[in-house]
């Protein structure tokens, strides 16, 4: 008999890490201090983000989440001999406020649906060093059976190969994210159900079957909008390959289709 998986992406779908509200104004500030010091205008916290998104819009994906690799790199390039420890930061700020649970019936819902026998994995493009400290902190590192992480495995999603951590005796039966880009492709590349989560939803799909809400006109728009800001295009159609097998409103609902 097969074990069954469950696959979650992390930030935006189960938790919010500390990146954006502590992380990078800190690495923001460092860049100004050593600007400063090395009379270099040029040298901006904006060049990370430019060269986050150089990676990604060149499908370097891996390397677009590798944060202490491009800031090494910036450094290299300015002749700066200074180094930012991205690990450290993160769990410097590992406390609550700073780093939280998106809803707060996520752990109970993980733990009922461990209890019906299913087993969990995290498939993140978040580095290991990076997500661990931050699932440990919120207690639900204990409920996950794998984490998969893309500097580990060498790919990241929606590549496929990311489903490589999974042998012939296992079934993944369902994929759950909040990114079109990478969760939804993924999910529908690897021939495994899509669910993706719309938690700013209009109230006419309330009562609607998950399986149906993809299906609705306004949703429709809603996916064509999020593609769009995920791509940094303006009016891109939505392919056939990015639409949701499934859509839900909060990961309580999982309790509801498993």
């Amino acid at each position: 008999m097969k074990n069954k998986w469950i696959t979650f992406d992390l930030d935006g779908t189960l938790m919010q890490n500390p990146f954006i509200g502590w992380v990078f104004p800190e690495i923001e500030q460092v860049f100004q201090e050593v600007s400063k010091v090395n009379q270099l205008n040029e040298l901006k916290f904006e060049l990370v983000i430019d060269e986050h998104n150089r990676r990604m819009l060149e499908e370097e994906i891996v390397a677009a989440y590798d944060w202490d690799g491009i800031i090494e790199q910036i450094f290299t390039q300015h002749n700066i001999k200074h180094k930012i420890d991205v690990e450290a930061l993160v769990n410097k700020h590992l406390s609550d406020g700073k780093v939280y649970l998106l809803e707060e019936d996520i752990l109970s819902t993980l733990e009922s649906l461990k209890a019906k026998g299913y087993k969990l994995a995290i498939i993140t493009n978040g580095y290991y060093k990076y997500q661990a400290p931050v699932l440990v902190q919120l207690n639900i590192y204990h409920v996950f059976d794998k984490i998969i992480t893309p500097e580990k495995i060498g790919v990241a999603k929606p590549n496929i190969g990311m489903a490589s951590a999974f042998t012939l005796e296992d079934e993944v039966i369902a994929h759950v994210g909040d990114r079109i880009d990478h969760d939804v492709r993924y999910a529908n590349e690897c021939q495994t159900k899509s669910i993706f989560i719309m938690r700013s939803y209009p109230d006419s799909i309330v009562n609607i079957p998950a399986d149906e809400r993809p299906k609705q006109n306004e949703v429709i728009e809603l996916l064509k909008k999020k593609w769009n800001k995920e791509i940094q295009s303006q009016d891109t159609a939505i392919p056939a390959s990015c639409i949701p097998d499934c859509i839900i409103t909060s990961i309580k609902e999982l309790d509801k289709l498993y």
